[in-house]
């Protein structure tokens, strides 16, 4: 039956394909803690408590991210998806867990006082940024102008829309208070699951 909803087996297969440690966050936190074992390297001063709460924080908000995002993809399987998914934490960010799992590997290298997993920061940030892109431009050829309109309105990194939300907050901000409403209206009207012709 084609208008059958996916069995209770499948639903959960699709929901663990969909919780992959991402490859770049695995060999650079080994990688981490490798060259931590071999050669200790000292993070800059953080207070003990403060870098254990944020570290904590950080750690609870990203987990909650990547099951928030799960539940938006339902039983959409992200790695080779027949819906665009627009909803839930996509509709602020275009890849919610690539940067949860990054806001993870962080908080893990604060927290363990790593100085190897902060140095090789930087490298992970590049090599997120060049998957995202990828998986941007197989969508976009997938999915065609659903998806151009979706990342018009959509950034690639929340970052983005922290600025946006500051931006608004900042003294002044009232002024661009028409553009920004534009915007926001465009946005929801792209939160909406696009399928495929």
């Amino acid at each position: 039956m084609s208008g059958a909803a996916p069995s209770t087996s499948r639903r959960t297969h699709i929901a663990l394909r969909n919780l992959p440690l991402p490859k770049p966050h695995l060999a650079l936190l080994a990688a981490g803690m490798v060259l931590q074992a071999v050669r200790p390297l000292a993070m800059a001063p953080v207070e003990g408590r403060l870098a254990a709460v944020g570290a904590g924080v950080a750690m609870g908000a990203s987990t909650w991210a990547i099951g928030w995002a799960t539940r938006a993809a339902g039983t959409v399987d992200l790695a080779e998806p027949d819906l665009l998914v627009t909803g839930g934490p996509y509709s602020l960010t275009r890849h919610p867990m690539y940067e949860a799992w990054t806001a993870m590997y962080a908080a893990l290298a604060v927290g363990l006082r790593n100085g190897w997993l902060a140095v090789l920061f930087p490298v992970l940030v590049a090599l997120v940024h060049r998957e995202t892109g990828r998986e941007d431009r197989g969508l976009r050829e997938q999915f065609g102008d659903a998806h151009v309109r979706y990342a018009r309105t959509v950034p690639r990194y929340l970052t983005v829309q922290v600025a946006r939300f500051l931006r608004r907050a900042a003294p002044g901000a009232h002024a661009n208070a028409p553009k920004e409403q534009g915007r926001s209206t465009a946005a929801a009207e792209a939160s909406a699951v696009v399928r495929t012709q």
